[in-house]
């Protein structure tokens, strides 16, 4: 897979729909699935993360599959790198760590 640089998303009115708009963005291109979820009742949001040509081609696939439930879809290209494994979730923190000591491994 290319280096991850955008991230792209679709948020959807239902998570049925949801459902099947992350299956068609994963399909249309070599990205990344960051994260995947309902975020309230009855919606649905994906967010992948990849090349901006993939993540772009992604996100239009996603929408494509929407119709009716599509409430945003939005690419973010060129994110800093230290942005995707804190979407993810995958920052790991020893549980000694400190708050200071936190902030300073974060600005590595």
């Amino acid at each position: 897979m290319a280096d991850l640089d955008s991230i792209g998303l679709v948020e959807l009115s239902s998570v049925a729909t949801g459902y099947l708009a992350q299956d068609a963005m994963l399909k249309a291109a070599p990205v990344e699935l960051l994260l995947a979820r309902t975020i309230c009742s009855g919606k649905y949001i994906v967010v992948v993360g990849g090349d901006v040509a993939a993540t772009t081609a992604s996100v239009d696939a996603g929408a494509a599959v929407s119709t009716g439930s599509l409430i945003e879809r939005r690419v973010i290209p060129r994110v800093h790198p230290s942005v995707f494994p804190a979407i993810s979730m995958a920052v790991e923190v020893p549980p000694e760590a400190t708050a200071g000591a936190l902030v300073a491994a974060w600005k590595r």
